[in-house]
This record gives C-alpha cells, sequence and structure tokens, in this order.
C-alpha cells in the first residue's frame, strides 16, 4: 500500500466566472486505479486591482485603474483609505482613473465589489505604487583637482541623487554629451543601488579641451527629470603633439648636412625645436640649433660643422600648450677632409709689353676658400715666396698680371685652398711679353 499527505491541489489555469467540476481516485502503487468519488463544482469568483498595469512608480496622482471581477459585477466602492470613509459605490467598469491623495511616497488604493445579487466580496482588494513627481541632484564632483588631462588618463565622476533605479549621465563641455554614469557597483561606482551615479572615465587619446565644465543630468525612476548641475571647477585636457620622423640625411659634406623630417599634423602645432649634441642621447637640453615656428617647413641646411665628426639630432613639437615630443635620435658623420680638385692652367696670353693675362679652370669644391697665383722668374715655381694674386671668389678664372718686364718669359702655378686648410698645385704655364 501507499500513502500520501497531500489533501488539497491548487488549480491555475481558469477562467473567472467558469464553472468547473472536479473528482478523485485513488492509485496504488500497481497503478490500479480504485474508484472516483462523487464530483464537486466551484465557480472562481477573483476580485482585484492593478494600477498603472503595475508599474513600481508614478509622477502623476492621476493614475490608471484596472479592475479583475467576475461578469456578475455590477457595483465597486474605491478609497485611498481601507475603511472606505466617504466614499459610496458607483458602477463598475474594468477600467478607471483615480486620483491619489496626499505627499509623495507609497500610495495604496483599496476596492470592494457587489454583484447584481447584491452580494458584497468579503476580501477587500488593493495594490500600491509610489508616487514620486520631483529628481534632484544633490551634488556632482570630479577629481581632476585641477591638474591638465591628457589621452587615457582616468576622470572619476559622481553624482549624488539619493535616488536609485534612475538613468544619469555628464557632459564633457559641448563636445562630449551624453557620458554614461552608473549606480551597478562596477564601471567605478563604489556601491550600487545607492543613489550615487559614478564612473571611471577615460579620456579619449588625442581628444582635447581647454576650461570646460561637467554638466550632470539625472531622470528618476519615476520619469522626473531633474535640473542639470555643472560644477564649479574646470577641466582642461591637452595631449602632446604626436611624435614626428627624423630621416636619416642623404645630402653630406665635409661642413654641412640637410636635415628632413615629417610634417606635424598638430592642430595646435607651434613650432620645431631642432637640438644637436655630439654624444648619443639628445634632449630638450641639449644644444638648440635653431626654432622653426613654419609647420610647412621641416628641412633644414646645417652649415660650419666639422670634417669627419658625428653629430647627433632630435627634432622637437612643441604645441600652444607648450606639450612637446621629440622624434626619433639620428647621427650624421661628416665626410672627411680631402685636399681640393687641382686647377688646370691655360697657357698666358700677351696683352701688352707689360701684362700678361692667366686663365683656369674653376674649382667647384664646396669647401673652396681662395686662389693662390704664384709667379717666378724661372722654373720650377716657387710657392715658398708670397703669391701675386689671391683669389676668393671660386667662380673666378681669370688674372691680369700687370707690371712686368718686356719681353721676359715669367712662369705661373695656381694653387686651390679649402676651408680645412688643404691646398692642391696645378700645372705649370709659362708666358712672355713682347
Amino acid at each position: 500500500m501507499d500513502s500520501t499527505q497531500v489533501f488539497n491541489y491548487k488549480d491555475t489555469g481558469i477562467l473567472n466566472s467558469h464553472k468547473y467540476y472536479y473528482q478523485v481516485s485513488a492509485l496504488n502503487n500497481k497503478r490500479i486505479e480504485g474508484p472516483l468519488s462523487r464530483a464537486v463544482s466551484a465557480i472562481p469568483a477573483v476580485y482585484g486591482l492593478i494600477i498603472e498595469q503595475g508599474r513600481e512608480y508614478t509622477n502623476s496622482k492621476n493614475v490608471y485603474l484596472s479592475f479583475t471581477a467576475t461578469s456578475e459585477a455590477d457595483l465597486m466602492q474605491l478609497s485611498s483609505d481601507s475603511t472606505f470613509v466617504e466614499t459610496g459605490w458607483e458602477k463598475f467598469s474594468n477600467n478607471k482613473s483615480f486620483e491619489l491623495t496626499g505627499e509623495d511616497g507609497e500610495k495604496s488604493v483599496f476596492a470592494k465589489f457587489r454583484n447584481f445579487a447584491g452580494n458584497e466580496t468579503i476580501n477587500i482588494a488593493s495594490d500600491k505604487i509610489i508616487l514620486d513627481r520631483k529628481a534632484v541632484i544633490y551634488e556632482l564632483n570630479e577629481d581632476s583637482e585641477g591638474n591638465i588631462l591628457a589621452g587615457s588618463d582616468i576622470l572619476h565622476i559622481s553624482l549624488e541623487t539619493k535616488e536609485s533605479g534612475g538613468s544619469a549621465e555628464f557632459d564633457l563641455g559641448n563636445i562630449k554629451p551624453g557620458i554614461l554614469l552608473y549606480d551597478d557597483g562596477y564601471h567605478g561606482d563604489r556601491v550600487g543601488d545607492d543613489g550615487i551615479y559614478e564612473v571611471n572615465y577615460t579620456i579619449p587619446t588625442g581628444f582635447e579641451a581647454e576650461n570646460v565644465t561637467i554638466t550632470g543630468h539625472f531622470t528618476d525612476q519615476a520619469g522626473n527629470g531633474a535640473n542639470p548641475v555643472t560644477t564649479l571647477s574646470k577641466i582642461s585636457i591637452q595631449n602632446p603633439p604626436q611624435r614626428i620622423e627624423l630621416f636619416s640625411p642623404t645630402e653630406i659634406t665635409q661642413y654641412a648636412i640637410v636635415l628632413n623630417w615629417t610634417e606635424s599634423q598638430d592642430q595646435n602645432f607651434s613650432a620645431y625645436f631642432l637640438y644637436r649634441s655630439q654624444n648619443p642621447g639628445v634632449s630638450e637640453t641639449s644644444e638648440l640649433i635653431e626654432i622653426l615656428s613654419d609647420r610647412a617647413n621641416n628641412r633644414y641646411f646645417h652649415q660650419n660643422l666639422e670634417p669627419n665628426s658625428s653629430y647627433y639630432y632630435k627634432v622637437y613639437v612643441y604645441d600652444s600648450f607648450g606639450l612637446f615630443s621629440g622624434s626619433n635620435e639620428i647621427v650624421v658623420t661628416t665626410l672627411a677632409d680631402e685636399p681640393p680638385s687641382a686647377v688646370l692652367l691655360a697657357q698666358p696670353s700677351v696683352v701688352d709689353s707689360s701684362s700678361l693675362k692667366i686663365f683656369w679652370s674653376v674649382n667647384t669644391d664646396p669647401d673652396f676658400l681662395h686662389y693662390c697665383l704664384y709667379r717666378s722668374e724661372h722654373s720650377p715655381v716657387d710657392t715658398g715666396k708670397a703669391p701675386v694674386a689671391i683669389v676668393n671668389n671660386s667662380s673666378t678664372f681669370e688674372f691680369i698680371n700687370t707690371g712686368l718686364e718686356r719681353g721676359k718669359e715669367y712662369f705661373y702655378v695656381l694653387l686651390v685652398f679649402d676651408k680645412g686648410g688643404f691646398s692642391t698645385v696645378s700645372n705649370e704655364v709659362s708666358g712672355k711679353t713682347n
């Protein structure tokens, strides 16, 4: 034999005012069913009310009521007081608007029903809702403490409302509106559901702003919007200019180089600062060579260098906020100082009985210093004496030697000197006056 201590059953799949019949039989452990009990019947008569379709909050005293009742419902009585003081019966309807009383807070509505036979419900139907007609932002804070922020920095914002379950956000000036705040215990919120909405906001890389305010916004669960609140403090976000690339030069001589780098695209560009050192590790404390304030001027001709010497360079980009970033560092070695190229003397031509004109090819060495013309009355020409002429212009290619004796032969050589003190001698030529 088997037994049970359960002697009741709850039927949930029924319709109000419909008649239902029930019988019970027993089933043993061999699954043999005994005789059915006598039949009993029941007609569900459920009465109830719901405020605002079950919402937890309302921001209006005028609420919408919906009712559950049998088809026999004739009258109903509604009240904000369970004693139904000073309320009368009215015709039943499936829904009705109702005016809540008193100040904000939890509100209840009570209902009784009467059918056509005059029978009144024993149990009082009721529902609750929270009346909330105002949202307030009590405090708005940010933690920059007046420091200038940069991309990837964390800015903590907190907005106190004393109401959980709402939605909050803040505007970063007019540039970044609608940034969400949280009251869920995450995203930088310290305690969930405490009515203080917070966030750890990561400043976007490359974003800049100058002296902007934070404005907080809040809407509570009831749909009330609080008056926006703006911080007295101001936020400045500045990012150093994007790093540029300094190229290894291809134009190099003994005494000069040409430097080139990528053009800065920073919107707050101020200037290029070119630094040099004769040792690795160029910084903004190294020797400042030049300041270039034209963004498009990303080329510099650096001269008066020493031959066969190594120099280290770096270009810093500065913006209008005084922030800067340095390029890569390069090292450049100037060319070794070689003796200048020799020129070729042509046979002198006779100008008159006391003058000869001497011609030579032009020297094109970049470190040219001057030509020295030497003369002797016999060969080889003695270059240990003072020259008859010193010519400082490399493009000059002739000289008239005056004050000579008539009918006499003279011998000439031309030496080219460079800035490093090297010299090269030309071929020797001779000429005779008439």
